[in-house]
C-alpha cells in the first residue's frame, strides 16, 4: 500500500485515500487469492480502512487536538474497526487498548528507531538500551493483561453477527463521509 501512495504522490494525483487501500488489496488478492483468508490481511486492511475512513473527516471536525488525545482516537477508531474480527477469532475484545497506546507507540517508535540505529552503528550501549526498552514494553504488556477490566473474554459473535456489525459501520462511515455533501 505504501508503493502505491508514493507513486500517487509523486504523480501528484490527488484521491480519497480508501482507492489506494483497495488497490493495494486488489493487488495483494491478485497474487494469492487466500490472502483474503488470512487474519493478518484481514485485520491489517479493516485498521487501515478505519483509520482513513474515520480518522480524516474526525480531525477534520477537530484540527486543534492534544497530540495525546489524537492518539487515543486513533486507537480507538482501529480497535473499533478490529473489535469485531478480533472477538471473532480470538474470542476476546481488549479494553485498554486505547490507552495503553499513549506509552506503547512512542515506546515502540523509540525502539524500531534504536534498531536502525544498531544496525548502522553497532555500539553496547544502543544494544544495552534497546534491550531495556524492549523489556519495558513487555513488562507493561504484561502488567496490562494481568488487570483485571483489560480484556473482555469468551466473546463469541458468530459470522452473520460479525458482518451484521459491519454493515452497521459501514453505514455510519458512509453517512459521516456524505454528510457534507
Amino acid at each position: 500500500m505504501l508503493s502505491i501512495m508514493t507513486v500517487i504522490s509523486l504523480a501528484q494525483h490527488h484521491t480519497d485515500p480508501l482507492h489506494p487501500l483497495a488497490l493495494s488489496a486488489v493487488v495483494i488478492l491478485l497474487i494469492d487469492p487466500s490472502d483474503l483468508l488470512s487474519i493478518s490481511f484481514q485485520l491489517s486492511f479493516t485498521a487501515v480502512f478505519f483509520l482513513l475512513a474515520l480518522w480524516t473527516p474526525l480531525s477534520e471536525s477537530f484540527p486543534k487536538l492534544h497530540w495525546s488525545v489524537e492518539l487515543i482516537a486513533v486507537s480507538c477508531v482501529a480497535s473499533l474497526g478490529t473489535m469485531p474480527l478480533v472477538a471473532y477469532y480470538f474470542h476476546q475484545v481488549t479494553l485498554i487498548g486505547p490507552l495503553l497506546s499513549l506509552v506503547l507507540i512512542p515506546l515502540t517508535t523509540a525502539i524500531i528507531y534504536l534498531t536502525l540505529a544498531a544496525m548502522l552503528l553497532p555500539m553496547v550501549p544502543l544494544g544495552w538500551l534497546l534491550d531495556r526498552l524492549v523489556s519495558l514494553q513487555q513488562h507493561i504488556l504484561e502488567l496490562a493483561g494481568s488487570l483485571p477490566f483489560a480484556t473482555l473474554d469468551d466473546v463469541r459473535p458468530n459470522g452473520t453477527q460479525v458482518a451484521l456489525i459491519y454493515g452497521a459501520l459501514l453505514v455510519a462511515i458512509i453517512r459521516l463521509r456524505t454528510r457534507d455533501d
